[in-house]
Formats: C-alpha cells, sequence, structure tokens
C-alpha cells in the first residue's frame, strides 16, 4: 500500500520527508492495526508492507495522518477471515439426564487462528 503527498496543484510533493501514520478510520470488526503503522516518506511516497487487521468486517477503512498536511482516507474494504485450524464450543454441553436432550444445544464454530468464524 502507498500514499504520495501532493501539492496544490497535484504533483507528488518529492520535498515530503515527514511520518505518516496509518489508524484505522472505519473499524466495523472491531480489529486491530498490526504491522509498521508509521512510516517516513522518501521523495514524497510512503510503502507500507507488513499492515493487517485482526478481524472481520465490512467496510473498514485507514486513514493516512502527518502533521502539517491534510490527511486522507483510503476507499472502504473488507477483512475476511484466514483458513479455518480450529473448532471452538460457542456453547458448551451442560448436565443433563441420560436420554435426555442437552439444553442448550451444543454449539461448535469453526474459526481462524485469530478466532473469526
Amino acid at each position: 500500500m502507498q500514499v504520495t503527498a501532493r501539492d496544490a496543484q497535484g504533483n507528488t510533493a518529492t520535498g515530503f520527508s515527514g511520518t505518516v501514520r496509518w489508524p484505522i478510520g472505519a473499524n466495523p470488526g472491531g480489529g486491530s492495526l498490526s504491522g509498521t503503522i508509521s512510516v517516513a516518506a522518501v521523495a514524497g511516497v510512503v510503502t507500507y508492507g507488513n499492515l493487517s487487521i485482526d478481524r472481520t468486517g465490512t467496510g473498514y477503512s485507514l486513514t493516512a495522518a502527518s502533521g502539517g498536511v491534510a490527511g486522507t482516507t483510503s476507499t472502504a474494504f473488507d477483512v475476511s477471515a484466514a483458513a479455518a485450524n480450529k473448532l471452538v464450543f460457542t456453547v458448551q454441553p451442560t448436565n443433563t439426564t441420560a436420554g435426555a436432550p442437552i439444553t442448550p444445544a451444543v454449539r461448535v464454530a469453526v474459526q481462524d487462528n485469530l478466532g473469526n468464524t
């Protein structure tokens, strides 16, 4: 992912070397952003190579911010669950009488390594 500093005419501001941060803007899944979130621009361009969000959601956005210049917000994007790798009880079994149904019904979910169903 890249962000480019622009001057008033829309040209790349090649003299800009400020640090740009990427906080989460819209956070529909309550996720946390990981990776190097503050990077210094080189000739007006900042490149991020290791950002990730740990929760699924529809309509996330990131907001680029740097002191002294107007920020920007990314287009909305979705985060999907990774490959399934575990089963978890979402409703545990309870004590019951032999032959009677277990209530409430036992539930199991398939999740990825970060706990996303």
